[in-house]
């Protein structure tokens, strides 16, 4: 595989947190369009706003997991 975004953190009770998103997960997609910079996943999260859900898919232990993460206010 090239590139991976691989999650290092999710803060405990954040809405990530809730929605599934575990430290280790890889993230493939978001909003159906792949992922393999830091770039793209900033860039698809440049058309969400706070309140919206965004549809993510991530690699956890060679399995596709689907998530739909409620997204909060950007710091």
């Amino acid at each position: 595989r090239g590139t991976q975004l691989i999650i290092v953190e999710v803060a405990n009770s954040s809405p990530a947190a809730r929605a599934g998103l575990r430290t280790s997960d890889i993230l493939l997609s978001a909003a159906r369009r792949p992922l393999s910079t830091v770039e793209a996943l900033a860039d698809v999260l440049a058309t969400y706003k706070a309140g919206q859900i965004l549809a993510i898919d991530v690699d956890r232990n060679g399995w596709t997991k689907a998530l739909m993460i409620p997204l909060g206010k950007r710091p």
